[in-house]
């Protein structure tokens, strides 16, 4: 792909600054400077939260032209500098999902440099893209994924629910660490531990079940040989040498603790919160909640404890009654924040609007509490329920963080 023109929106939050910026480094007086950078660092954080960045499609285009220009209002930037200066300005978000601009940046330096990307590592970096069809957060991948480019238009297939998708990817790619491919591949699809188990089973219950497709294949076939190893380990018999990959598929499934992975992190923005999640084949699965420890005298850096929420059933039930009947629907459901406003409005016309506007600690006791209720469907709640109720049902952002040995 050759020269790329995008125009990004018209001028809003005072964009012009970042672009004036850019047009104007070089020797001024420190103060004029300095107001200078000030300005721009507010414009491109703005310029950052524009859903022009968030679209799947729009990657392609950034990551794959050989020169770039920028268009935005009447201000336009021509080369690489738009994106070098953006990154260092939305640096403090590098473990999150918004730092959009800058990870254009790093992914386009990583391709000069040679260092071109498998799709597990672009799914990991660009997580949380817009498009109207979900599995699109794949397909615009591929052609940029350096395992996938000779086998781009092969790997489409409309035709694939996301959890045959799902399974698809993890049986064509055979990843080396399965807990890591499946944890980011359920992020990226959204799809609901619970789907996962419940195709798993449909599938492996019965060789009269189908493929839809030929691509589907992968996935039944994938399945039918976990569960087949599976059930000649419980029978005691001798077991047929089964491949590496469908062995460490069953533990994956069956006991991934035994696979060494540790737990996953995520901050509850503006808290000293944090929702610990174990690695599975079937994605995250919801372990448990830390809280940072009060930093001591001593000004050791902070620990983490378990966290307790300070709440009873008898006391904070109702506020469980709107995660648990939105939890309690399908995936297709789940994902869509219209599906909200009828059982919200159900639930203030018989409880009252306080049921509805839990603070962050009774957000956290409900998880906990649907955590343990043998009342909630497969009574495992994952990622994506535990992103659904605090982001699209209470406005709280979930970050990323590095892993921990919790």
């Amino acid at each position: 792909m050759g020269k790329c023109k995008r125009w990004i929106g018209p001028e809003a939050d005072n964009s012009d600054a970042y672009f004036d910026y850019l047009e104007n480094m070089g020797p001024t007086d420190e103060a004029s400077n300095k107001h200078m950078k000030e300005a721009a660092e507010s414009a491109v954080a703005a310029l950052n939260k524009r859903s022009y960045w968030r679209r799947a499609w729009i990657k392609q285009e950034l990551n794959l032209a050989k020169d770039i220009s920028v268009y935005c209002g009447s201000k336009i930037s021509h080369g690489i500098c738009f994106f070098l200066f953006a990154s260092v300005f939305t640096f403090d978000e590098i473990d999150g999902y918004q730092d959009y601009i800058g990870k254009v940046y790093l992914h386009r330096c990583g391709d000069e440099d040679g260092k071109h990307e498998t799709l597990e590592q672009l799914m990991n970096r660009y997580t949380h893209m817009e498009c109207p069809d979900i599995r699109d957060r794949v397909f615009s991948l591929y052609s940029m994924a350096s395992d996938c480019k000779s086998l781009a238009n092969k790997l489409v297939d409309y035709n694939l629910s996301l959890p045959a998708l799902f399974f698809t990817l993890i049986a064509h790619f055979q990843p080396q660490n399965i807990l890591t491919f499946a944890t980011i591949l359920q992020d990226v699809l959204a799809v609901r531990r619970a789907e996962l188990l419940k195709y798993w089973d449909v599938v492996s219950s019965s060789t009269a079940v189908q493929a839809s497709t030929p691509r589907e294949e992968l996935a039944f076939d994938y399945i039918r040989q976990i569960d087949r190893y599976g059930k000649s380990l419980a029978s005691g018999l001798p077991i047929a040498q089964a491949p590496d990959f469908i062995v460490r598929s069953f533990l994956a499934a069956n006991a991934p603790d035994s696979l060494a992975q540790r737990d996953k992190l995520l901050k509850v923005d503006g808290t000293d919160l944090r929702l610990c999640f174990r690695h599975t084949l079937f994605g995250f699965h919801f372990k448990g909640l830390y809280k940072e420890r009060q930093e001591d005298k001593t000004g050791e850096p902070k620990d983490l404890e378990e966290f307790h929420p300070p709440y009873a059933v008898e006391t904070a039930w109702k506020y469980m009654i709107l995660p648990r009947l939105l939890l309690d629907v399908d995936g297709a459901l789940l994902i869509d924040p219209a599906h909200i406003a009828r059982p919200r409005e159900e639930v203030i016309k018989y409880y009252g609007l306080e049921a509805v506007k839990p603070d962050i600690d009774v957000i956290c006791w409900t998880l906990s509490e649907l955590r343990r209720s043998n009342k909630f469907k497969r009574t495992r709640l994952c990622l994506v329920d535990c992103r659904y109720v605090f982001s699209t049902l209470y406005g709280h952002t979930l970050w990323r963080l590095r892993e921990s040995s919790k």
